[in-house]
């Protein structure tokens, strides 16, 4: 099924009744302790917060909130909150991590370490679906956020992991753009060549469980004039579910245009490793965390003993 507004994919979530591990690393982050707390009242989550237990204290008392119904791991440094957070997900205790209050690098150093074992198995790669008031549906994107430029054979991968994301959503082909700003393949242009040759491995097989139209230009991708004046025929014009960026600039531009031009809400994570990974900018509001998570309880989550 199509998700038109994220209010339709939190009904579906509702239908799951199910409370899901969660973990906040590096937990004195107001907007992302208001959004994980949101969720555990609402009963999607249950929540580990891992990070120093006094300012985690002191966040709780900025927001107005009691700390008695979280569990809280303490974690001296950075280093350590990650670790702790990366244990949770090998021993089985949650397959949600949120990035809080906390260095990027940090992060991901652990998740990424080849010895934890949770590392990703092709490529770790930015996801994020939008709700915009100008599009008929909920539409995804890759990748914004941490591939910065990815070769041909990347972005095959970011492909296969998007797709799999949407597959799991209830679409069961997703349609895929991947953009430029030409419809045309062009020598000069080798975001132009690549597109054309992911739509093409598309066609023999070796992308599969989508359609690809590639190169497509942004405005073809989710508006059926501008492609029928355009003359371009596809099943993917005007009604894109996934946009496939050549690169991390023009991907974070129009992803953060979307959001503070257009009205656009989000929900972001990383896929490709074995937990689901929220992360996203510091100044990220509390509500497009809060989507975040509910998408991921919906997507990946499980129960799993807290013990």
């Amino acid at each position: 099924m199509e998700f038109r507004t994220f209010d339709e994919l939190l009904e579906t979530a509702k239908k799951y009744k199910k409370t899901v591990p969660c973990a906040l690393v590096g937990a004195d982050s107001e907007n992302n302790l208001e959004a994980v707390l949101r969720a555990h009242r609402e009963g999607f989550v249950r929540p580990f917060l891992i990070g120093d237990e006094g300012a985690i204290g002191r966040c709780f008392e900025k927001i107005g909130e009691k700390s008695g119904s979280v569990r809280i791991i303490h974690a001296a440094t950075q280093k350590d909150a990650a670790q702790q957070a990366v244990d949770l997900v090998r021993s089985g205790k949650t397959n949600i991590l949120i990035k809080g209050n906390m260095d990027t690098s940090a992060f991901f150093s652990p998740i990424l370490n080849k010895e934890n074992g949770i590392q990703p198995e092709k490529i770790l790669a930015g996801f994020a679906v939008y709700e915009i008031p100008t599009y008929h549906k909920l539409v995804a994107v890759t990748d914004g956020g941490i591939t910065l430029y990815p070769t041909l054979a990347q972005k095959k991968m970011l492909i296969e992991n998007a797709v799999a994301v949407l597959r799991r959503m209830g679409i069961s082909c997703p349609k895929v753009a991947v953009l430029a700003a030409v419809e045309k393949a062009n020598p000069k242009m080798p975001e132009t060549m690549d597109a054309a040759a992911l739509q093409e491995m598309n066609e023999q097989g070796e992308i599969k469980d989508c359609i690809v139209a590639g190169p497509i230009s942004y405005d073809l991708a989710i508006n059926k004039k501008s492609a029928a004046i355009k003359g371009f025929d596809s099943p993917v014009a005007g009604d894109a579910d996934l946009l496939v960026f050549p690169d991390i600039t023009s991907g974070n531009i129009v992803s953060k245009a979307l959001v503070y031009t257009a009205n656009g809400k989000i929900a972001m994570f990383a896929i490709g490793a074995k937990p689901i990974i929220i992360f996203g900018s510091r100044s990220s509001r509390a509500e497009d965390k809060y989507r975040s998570l509910i998408m991921a309880t919906t997507l990946g989550g499980r129960e799993s003993d807290d013990h």
